[in-house]
């Protein structure tokens, strides 16, 4: 049975606060994936992101849902 509906694989990556450039990077590669994968095997990542509290607490965010 053939869907259009894509699989959503949420992709997590852990760094250091000091490396705002490879978590860009990582997130450029996430891109370019999905990009490539746009050949019809209905797969897409999707990146999950770290937030900062104003009291300094991890949230993680699910771009897909929206932020809190």
């Amino acid at each position: 049975m053939a869907t259009d509906s894509k699989r959503t694989i949420k992709v997590f990556m852990a760094s250091p606060g000091d490396l705002t450039k490879e978590r860009e990077k990582f997130r450029e590669a996430i891109k370019h994936l999905n990009e490539g994968f746009d050949d019809g095997t209905n797969v897409e990542y999707e990146p999950l992101q770290v937030a900062l509290t104003p009291h300094g607490e991890q949230l993680l965010l699910f771009p897909s849902v929206g932020t809190p």
